[in-house]
């Protein structure tokens, strides 16, 4: 017995990648097929072959028998879908005649396989699927289709990455996915970004070769580039961190990284770190003082032995979501705030209202401090905001 299409195929779609959702010329199916109905379509698209009796009745949740699921066929086709039928009694064998309908999971597992357009891609997902549906057999061919984009996803350059239109909504669908945190721009579970300012490039790339496995690189390799990255808030607002040289020349008297690291003080919240190898101050003193000046988490020699260790420390401060890294930012941020005060009210006479200002301020100081090492996190945070908000005035 051969195949014969049992309704007019005409301008069918089964869309799966997201809620069901079915047109017929057009128009969605009214009325909307019953869960068994629905369940019963979702797998023959996603087969998009014949499927024998048993293997699609073992398929479905509640396993119906031969005559149960002879009828869900039934009732599809007379809602006007092409589906075609062959065998005998007890051997029949049901497909979707995707030849004859658009079917939006097998066109994205084609589109994998043929090289389409990554954006075109993942445009195809209108919704998420529960994590533990897409984890069952008859998805096996989506999910390995998924995971292939993922993988072409993840080799692009960073450029690349942030152009695809339709990558934070794709990423949004599964919360989550350690599959699809590889891929994740922002939030819970993604690679943090971070800026890497180096101007060497031999550096450039070993620095890369050693982060790039656990962050999103942005790098930077002149003033001149830096300048034109942030004409583009947009750029700015997707960097968790930024590593900055403080040389950008050869001649090592430069330090045009302290443009860098100024500008992200002053209008960003991006935390930042220094990393040099002409030294800065030697003295303990003069380093905090520089940190608390640039906010910055922390200043790498290059010269150290154990720089790279160093390096990759600094990477945590500035992104990690432990307590201990929280910590440390919320100091440099009160650190930074605190000096600025200091330097408003330099001088003041005592007795006078920048002295008074100051001594509050100095008293307020110590108790958001003492707060930021002790108290919980949430609390740490609030206080940090508050006191950077009341005290320095000017801009």
């Amino acid at each position: 017995m051969g195949y014969v299409v049992a309704s007019d195929p005409e301008s069918v779609e089964v869309l799966i990648l997201g809620d069901l959702a079915v047109h017929v010329r057009g128009v969605d199916l009214d009325p909307p097929l019953t869960r068994s109905l629905a369940e019963t379509l979702i797998l023959l698209a996603l087969f998009g072959r014949p499927v024998k009796t048993a293997e699609l009745r073992n398929a479905l949740d509640w396993h119906p028998n031969d005559g149960s699921l002879q009828q869900y066929i039934s009732k599809i086709k007379k809602q006007g879908l092409p589906i075609v039928s062959s065998g005998s009694r007890g051997h029949m064998e049901y497909a979707l005649d995707t030849g004859c309908c658009r079917v939006d999971a097998q066109e994205f597992i084609r589109g994998v396989g043929d090289g389409w357009p990554i954006d075109s891609l993942l445009g195809l997902w209108r919704g998420a699927i529960d994590p533990a549906v897409l984890n069952t057999r008859p998805w096996t061919a989506v999910k390995r289709a998924r995971a292939e984009l993922i993988r072409r996803i993840a080799a692009l350059a960073e450029p690349e990455q942030t152009a695809l239109t339709e990558l934070d909504r794709f990423a949004d669908l599964f919360p989550g996915d350690k599959d699809v945190d590889e891929i994740r721009p922002h939030g819970p579970g993604s690679r943090p970004r971070l800026l890497l300012v180096e101007d060497e490039p031999e550096m450039m790339r070993e620095i890369r070769g050693r982060l790039e496995p656990y962050y999103r690189i942005t790098p930077i390799t002149t003033i001149d580039d830096w300048r034109d990255f942030r004409k583009q808030p947009e750029n700015l607002e997707r960097i968790d961190g930024a590593l900055v040289d403080l040389h950008l020349t050869s001649s090592l008297n430069d330090q045009r990284g302290i443009e860098i690291v100024k500008y992200l003080r002053d209008y960003t919240r991006i935390p930042a770190a220094l990393f040099t190898a002409n030294g800065m101050e030697r003295s303990g003193y003069q380093h905090q003082r520089r940190m608390a000046e640039f906010r910055l988490v922390d200043i790498v020699d290059k010269k150290n032995d154990d720089w790279w260790e160093a390096l990759e420390a600094a990477s945590r401060l500035l992104t990690g979501t432990g307590v201990p890294e929280r910590r440390r930012r919320l100091e440099t941020w009160l650190e930074t705030a605190y000096l600025k005060l200091q330097r408003e009210t330099e001088g003041a006479p005592p007795g006078s209202v920048p002295a008074g200002r100051r001594r509050r301020c100095d008293q307020d100081y110590a108790r958001v401090l003492a707060l930021v090492r002790v108290e919980d996190i949430e609390t740490a945070e609030r206080e940090v905001d508050r006191f950077c908000r009341s005290w320095p005035t000017s801009p």
